[in-house]
């Protein structure tokens, strides 16, 4: 949305003012600029789609006779408006106004490249710090003279692909995996998404590691509606957060296996399965809680 207009200095002095101002007097000058600072923040293009005369003498703000200032702006030797198949439009607006009437496109243009710039940026960045990790072990001193010429001379890493292709990056297992735990729909071809995976793959994170993350943020905000909303790879991966999340494990109570109960003791373990006292199979030679044998009789908690 806009927040100005142009205005020409010869404004007030041009015959069309003159003539609005002789026939509806100073407040029709002020009732037009007024319609231009409706359309700049309503109607960028100057086409009144969807008004009629007195929708356009509200949003002009005009108190005078009902129907004259619209009557007068459409009049041949005044004509700021025009009426073309039932639709009013203001005359000549993206000559005077084009910065007005593209300002969406513009903002288009903005947005993609900023994205662009983003991702460049995302990839660079994290290109730059393996490089500076590579050379912290390179041996000290340096060995002289320094032979010549270098043996093995490292590739120049342009951005993160060069180290790590997409098909070393399994993507896809894991945006299903979140999609598994969150009940939501992300796309593993997603570019943004793409960028931040493979930015922590490359520092080292591996499928098991996205997967404890998942398991350990759904766990803490699954139940809350306003964290939830974070549940997400632009949070999840960032690359600020995730090794914290990845450290921060799940304080979701112990539950059994079965029944998934978070109010009954588990009494019973096997094969890294837990078990409450209703669930555990007796008939089968597994471990009470604390790892021992299991005698197929249960102590009171």
């Amino acid at each position: 949305m806009s927040k100005d207009i142009r205005l020409q200095i010869g404004f007030l002095d041009h015959p069309k003012t003159m003539r609005l101002q002789l026939e509806c007097g100073p407040d029709g000058v002020f009732s037009l600029l007024r319609l231009w600072f409706f359309a700049a923040q309503n109607k960028p293009k100057g086409v009144l789609k969807g008004m009629d005369e007195i929708d356009i003498e509200l949003a002009a703000k005009w108190t005078g006779e009902s129907g004259k200032f619209v009557e007068t702006i459409l009049k041949e030797n005044c004509k700021w408006l025009i009426k073309k198949n039932k639709v009013f439009s203001l005359n000549n607006w993206e000559k005077h106004q084009g910065w007005v009437y593209h300002s969406k496109e513009r903002s288009k243009k903005a947005k993609k490249a900023a994205k662009l710039r983003w991702e460049k940026d995302s990839c660079n960045e994290h290109a730059t710090s393996i490089t500076q990790l590579s050379s912290a072990y390179a041996p000290n001193p340096s060995p002289s003279p320094l032979p010549n010429p270098s043996p093995n001379p490292s590739p120049k890493i342009k951005n993160v692909k060069d180290i790590c292709p997409d098909g070393h990056v399994p993507f896809k297992e894991i945006i299903e995996d979140l999609n598994s735990k969150t009940g939501k729909k992300y796309r593993s071809t997603g570019k943004a998404t793409q960028v931040l995976i493979r930015a922590r793959w490359v520092e080292g994170f591996r499928l098991e590691d996205f997967e404890k993350v998942h398991k350990y943020q759904v766990d803490k905000w699954k139940d809350d509606p306003k964290m939830s909303e974070y549940l997400r790879p632009a949070t999840l991966y960032s690359a600020s957060k995730f090794e914290g999340y990845l450290n921060t494990p799940s304080n979701k109570p112990d539950v059994c296996c079965i029944c998934d109960s978070p109010h009954r003791p588990i009494v019973q373990k096997h094969e890294g399965k837990k078990y409450c006292r209703e669930c555990y199979p007796w008939e089968k030679d597994y471990v009470d809680a604390e790892g021992n044998p299991s005698t197929g009789e249960i102590e009171e908690q």
